[in-house]
């Protein structure tokens, strides 16, 4: 998939426009993606997503459009000229004030708990899928790109996120809705433990929740969890789902190892957001009311 930038403006907005251009899949091309255990992106998915999430919040991309011809699908959407997080973050590689790194990641949790109030859950959540949209003196988040959603919350026969096979309901003490696991999706620093591990089903809330998670400590670090490219494929995972490796009280918090005096109250925060066991991990409503999110302080200094 690409995206091309539109010099023009759509006609019933009057608004700069970005148009995702997605080149119809051969069976050949879906059958390859299987093969190497790739969830590839469904345009259809993100079009069924943001159509039923609408317009009406401003830290999630809208849909303006859509159309197809023989070749390609088009998605139509606002342009954003602010760049995204990971080109942010590149810039600031200290990483960013509490304050800021705060207003940032309340946006986020702002955008999330719409998406998840409504029963989608992301599940491509990282610094590369949030846009900037400059808005005055501040940046405003935005969440993009939904093709790997899946809706969790209702089984409807005909949804055209997540069908009947996709999810099943599971009561663990209070309900949560666990959908089948089939393919790696996501980014792999970014991804959950348990989608990584492949497991039989997984909660998609929580696995939005772990993303989140990595993308706070990116914006407070200017680093990932992870020193070198490769450390995840090298150790196989193993001893970094194990969140005790950062987190066990004798050893040096990672945000310090960076040279970073982040807060009790934020590290407090990662260590729940990061925990590998996604039935102990943090909810939403746990996180809109910790500790370190009593300062709202929602803008983003450019």
């Amino acid at each position: 998939m690409e995206t091309k930038t539109s010099d023009s403006k759509w006609e019933t907005t009057d608004e700069y426009v970005a148009i995702k251009v997605d080149r119809r899949r051969t069976m050949q091309q879906l059958h390859s993606a299987k093969l190497l255990q790739r969830n590839p992106e469904n345009p259809w998915k993100e079009i069924a997503a943001l159509q039923m999430l609408g317009s009406d919040h401003p830290n999630v991309i809208s849909l303006l459009g859509a159309f197809a011809d023989d070749l390609c699908l088009y998605e139509v959407m606002p342009y954003y000229s602010g760049g995204n997080l990971s080109a942010y973050m590149h810039a600031h590689q200290n990483g960013l004030p509490e304050a800021q790194a705060r207003g940032i990641f309340l946006q986020i949790i702002n955008g999330l708990h719409f998406m998840h109030s409504r029963g989608v859950c992301h599940h491509d959540i990282s610094t590369e899928n949030i846009l900037f949209k400059e808005d005055e003196n501040s940046l405003r988040c935005i969440i993009v790109d939904f093709g790997m959603c899946l809706r969790t919350p209702h089984n409807y026969p005909d949804d055209p996120i997540g069908t009947t096979d996709d999810i099943t309901d599971v009561s663990m003490g209070t309900q949560r809705r666990l959908i089948v696991s089939r393919n790696h999706c996501g980014k792999l620093r970014f991804m959950a433990p348990e989608i990584y591990q492949k497991k039989d089903c997984f909660d998609g809330l929580a696995v939005d929740i772990w993303s989140v998670g990595v993308v706070l400590f990116i914006l407070l670090t200017g680093r990932q969890p992870y020193e070198k490219p490769d450390e995840i494929k090298d150790a196989g995972y193993h001893d970094l789902v194990d969140m005790s490796y950062y987190w066990n009280a004798s050893k040096v918090n990672p945000c310090f190892s960076w040279g970073h005096a982040v807060s009790n109250e934020a590290t407090d925060l990662l260590k729940n957001m990061m925990c590998p066991d996604p039935r102990e991990r943090a909810t939403l409503g746990w996180i809109g009311s910790h500790d370190w999110l009593r300062e709202k302080q929602i803008g983003v200094q450019q």
